[in-house]
């Protein structure tokens, strides 16, 4: 079990390799782009994959929560945006829009492989702002409980 920062951002760099390299064994069709507009159009084999990984990344995001939340580099804003973020790398691997700025036509969705590269970066940059030291204990015993919070 990943104890520090350190540990939590390998797994999520593992992770990001593992879906890029699903987005890219996503077929081509005859014009020789990706076949990435369908969920229902993929083999129940790399729904499951997708599906993995999927589940892998939401357990992933529940353990970095904290951290990037008492980080002194980050403020409320950026754990929303960790939060948005987080949301449309996993809308990305079900082949579905989120919320996203910059999607001009939506006659015309970007490839879900471009969105999960462009929020899986933005995402390791918030992750850079961690300092190594705040280890997932230290960030959770720094978190007031719940009770405290309500006072």
């Amino acid at each position: 079990m990943p104890h520090g920062i350190a540990d939590l951002r390998k797994e999520f760099d593992s992770l990001v390799s593992e879906a890029k390299a699903f987005f890219e064994g996503g077929g081509r069709d005859r014009r020789g782009r990706l076949r990435e507009d369908s969920w229902c159009d993929l083999s129940s084999e790399r729904r499951s994959r997708a599906k993995n990984i999927r589940d892998r990344i939401r357990c992933l995001f529940a353990r970095l929560a904290t951290p990037i939340q008492v980080s002194p580099l980050l403020d409320k804003q950026d754990f929303r945006k960790f939060v948005r973020l987080g949301r449309a790398m996993d809308a990305a691997l079900h082949f579905r829009a989120y919320r996203r700025t910059g999607v001009s036509d939506p006659d015309d969705p970007p490839h879900a492989s471009w969105v999960f590269n462009d929020v899986s970066e933005e995402l390791a940059e918030l992750l850079d702002l961690v300092p190594e030291r705040i280890s997932v204990k230290e960030a959770a015993a720094s978190e007031p409980s719940p009770a405290s919070a309500e006072r």
